[in-house]
């Protein structure tokens, strides 16, 4: 099963009806065999432009996101549900990735750059490259030795 993420604003309303609007998109996706890991109300906040959905247009509304697991088959049902929905203003689907392991290096970051090893190798990367000065300079002097009438 992929993990997703469900990004919903919903119009404000009543607390009662706001727990019926999130209770029936819940149930929605446990329909489509999927199961919910985590719930998390944002608030209601004043939206910073209007937004027109459904025929009606809104200037304030609750913030909700639905962690969840489902196949890949019953996304596009799930979307299109929320998409249906009245009561949802915007439903905006994210695929949720796992973060990369990240090792910690503070022990090589603390040290003076001298002894660090990166810093080193940009070091002997610096001392082996040319300015494009020089490169012409020894352009130039070569041509001069290969001059026949000097």
């Amino acid at each position: 099963m992929v993990a997703y993420e469900l990004s919903l604003l919903v119009k404000a309303a009543s607390k009662p009806n706001l727990v019926n609007i999130v209770k029936r998109t819940s149930e929605m996706i446990m329909d489509n065999k999927g199961y919910i890991e985590k719930i998390e109300f944002l608030g209601t906040k004043p939206l910073p432009l209007k937004i027109s959905s459904h025929g009606r247009t809104h200037n304030r509304a609750s913030y909700f996101l639905i962690h969840y697991h489902t196949s890949y088959e019953n996304f596009s049902k799930i979307q299109d549900n929320c998409k249906r929905d009245t009561d949802i203003i915007r439903p905006v689907i994210y695929h949720k990735t796992t973060p990369s392991e990240i090792t910690c290096t503070l022990n090589e970051e603390i040290k003076p750059p001298a002894y660090r090893a990166d810093v080193a190798l940009m070091i002997k990367e610096g001392e082996e490259r040319l300015p494009f000065t020089v490169k012409l300079k020894r352009k130039r002097d070569a041509a001069l030795k290969n001059y026949l009438f000097n």
